[in-house]
């Protein structure tokens, strides 16, 4: 009993294992999954529900978790730079933001196909940008991302939207990526003459391939009762799909390199522009902002709303090119005489 009592008093030593294991998921799942401050550690009210968890448990220190997390970020960066490695081509998409306090970020991901044909998309970089959105230090973090990375002789695409700062910073990509040292199909190649004139690719496979062909002819002619025959098929097979991915690959560094148009950014200035031509729309957009900013500042007039109806008008963004649709579908729900009492 007594024996008992002093083991459930002593606390884990820092290498114990149940000590790392909850520090790690203090770590991993509280504060970087569940978003909380680091500062948890340092809360009484943390310290005591640990207390019950596990009372031989000791909190690290705000300093250890702050370490914890830089370590953690480190070993996600090397894991993503050996997975960048073997991608043979990458498309970059940029995105920049403000929040409610206006501070602006931005956000770059990267998008490839594997050598095994799956698509690949990771966020690169997620920085907070205090300077001005000038098109030169825009290009120039785009720059330092892609030095990083080891990404300078495979970016083919770089994805942004329609904003004239960032149309002149990605105008021109010379000055961040090493166009001329992408490999890219030669139009002025010999061709084929029995083959009406298309560009032979691919020359560095065509051995594999025609002794992958032979090989299938000759199988072919073998006795049906070869007891090896199905395993030489799938072998054939695999050999033939690991000849068309790479080919698939290779074709891809024929593109030339540029910036292009975010779709759905491209998709909100044509419905913006739209409605804007939309004359009768005016009046009908006018009233729906109007009830949905009373709604979202007026105390007296959300109780009496919400009373009746038990449902919200969303807000417009800029930046969402379905939510005037949005907007619009919820008050065309709402019980038209009930809202003009409530309004009243």
């Amino acid at each position: 009993m007594i024996s008992a009592y002093s083991s459930f008093g002593t606390r884990y030593h820092s290498s114990h294992q149940r000590q790392k294991q909850l520090n790690d998921a203090v770590v991993s799942n509280l504060v970087i999954a569940g978003n909380l401050p680091v500062n948890l550690v340092q809360q009484d009210w943390f310290a005591a529900f640990m207390e019950v968890v596990d009372p031989r448990y000791s909190l690290p220190s705000r300093h250890k978790v702050n370490t914890a997390i830089s370590q953690k970020f480190e070993r996600k960066c090397a894991l993503l730079q050996s997975k960048l490695l073997d991608a043979k081509y990458v498309t970059l998409t940029l995105d920049m933001w403000s929040d409610r306090r206006m501070r602006s970020f931005m956000a770059i991901t990267v998008h490839f196909v594997s050598a095994s044909m799956q698509f690949q998309s990771y966020l690169l970089d997620f920085s907070y940008f205090s300077d001005r959105h000038t098109c030169d230090k825009l290009s120039f973090h785009c720059g330092q991302v892609i030095e990083k990375y080891h990404l300078r002789n495979k970016v083919t695409f770089l994805i942004t939207d329609n904003a004239a700062n960032m149309v002149s910073a990605f105008r021109d990509l010379s000055g961040i990526v090493a166009v001329d040292d992408i490999e890219t199909v030669d139009e002025n190649q010999e061709t084929d003459e029995e083959d009406e004139g298309e560009p032979v690719r691919n020359v560095e496979h065509s051995d594999d391939a025609a002794q992958s062909a032979r090989a299938a002819g000759s199988l072919a002619n073998e006795p049906e009762d070869s007891s090896d025959e199905a395993d030489d098929i799938q072998d054939i097979l695999q050999q033939m799909s690991r000849l068309q991915s790479e080919q698939v690959l290779d074709y891809t560094g024929g593109i030339v390199q540029k910036r292009m148009s975010c779709c759905i950014h491209t998709l909100q200035l044509v419905v913006i522009d739209g409605l804007n031509a939309a004359r009768f729309m005016q009046n009908v957009q006018s009233k729906a902002s109007r009830l949905s900013s009373i709604l979202h500042t007026s105390g007296t007039f959300a109780n009496k709303y919400f009373n009746v109806f038990k449902t919200s008008v969303p807000r417009t963004t800029n930046t969402r090119w379905n939510s005037m649709y949005l907007q619009l579908a919820a008050i065309a729900k709402l019980d038209a005489p009930k809202l003009q009492i409530t309004m009243s």
